[in-house]
């Protein structure tokens, strides 16, 4: 299965850094998917 794709009607999203590998399955292909799954976690500059 590759990233991005639709698992029984939902999607798939892959988040990743140098550390580790995070896969949701969410019915949206939306920005709150983005939102909740990061929620207040910012990057380190």
């Amino acid at each position: 299965m590759r990233p991005g794709q639709r698992v029984n009607g939902e999607t798939e999203w892959v988040f990743q850094n140098d550390q580790v590998c995070l896969h949701v399955i969410r019915p949206t292909r939306g920005q709150t998917v983005i939102d909740t799954v990061l929620a207040e976690h910012q990057p380190l500059f």
